[in-house]
């Protein structure tokens, strides 16, 4: 949980809409740090992509699904 909140207010510090995902299966025992609410799927892609180019591993989710 620590490992996720420092990274949250880190891209945060950055300008991102970071927050933090709690785990929700018994066990998943991961939290994730979340960017963005985006109004489109082109947007988040955006976003994912630049997120990539500066060292982050990030996927594309759209209702709990992920690229």
């Amino acid at each position: 949980k620590r490992n996720a909140e420092k990274l949250a207010r880190k891209l945060t510090a950055k300008g991102y809409q970071s927050y933090i995902s709690i785990p929700v299966m018994p066990r998943d025992k991961f939290y994730r740090v979340r960017v963005g609410n985006f109004s489109s799927q082109a947007g988040g892609a955006n976003i994912a992509a630049k997120l990539k180019s500066e060292g982050y591993h990030a996927k594309l989710c759209t209702d709990d699904l992920c690229e």
